[in-house]
């Protein structure tokens, strides 16, 4: 059985671990938030970018509008878009999940140092 210091240093080692790959995915997880919140903003400009391509062709605003959403190009964008999305929130679960064992670690850190405290 682990002694209470010893306990204490694990939790400690723990945290440090945590931190270091908390520190190793910032960019990521920043690319990753960007993605997830313009996700509907990429949306409708893929779909703006069709609308006008029919408007040129001289379509009404109303059919130029149908007529991008049904386009296999659309599809095939949004499809993209919605991929790139599930990538970037598994990028930023990861993160919650390695701050979760950070804070986790952290408690059991803080209990030993109380404990050791007492003693």
């Amino acid at each position: 059985m682990l002694t209470d210091n010893d306990r204490m240093m694990q939790a400690e080692r723990e945290c440090v671990e945590c931190i270091k790959k908390l520190e190793g995915m910032v960019s990521a997880v920043a690319m990753a938030r960007q993605i997830v919140g313009l996700r509907d903003d990429r949306i409708k400009k893929s779909l703006s970018v069709l609308v006008a391509e029919y408007i040129r062709k001289g379509g009404s605003a109303t059919g130029a509008e149908w007529n991008a959403r049904a386009d296999e190009r659309f599809t095939q964008m949004a499809s993209d878009i919605l991929d790139q999305t599930a990538e970037a929130a598994s990028i930023l679960l990861k993160w919650d999940i390695e701050r979760l064992k950070f804070e986790n670690a952290q408690a059991l850190r803080n209990d030993e140092r109380a404990k050791l405290k007492m003693l």
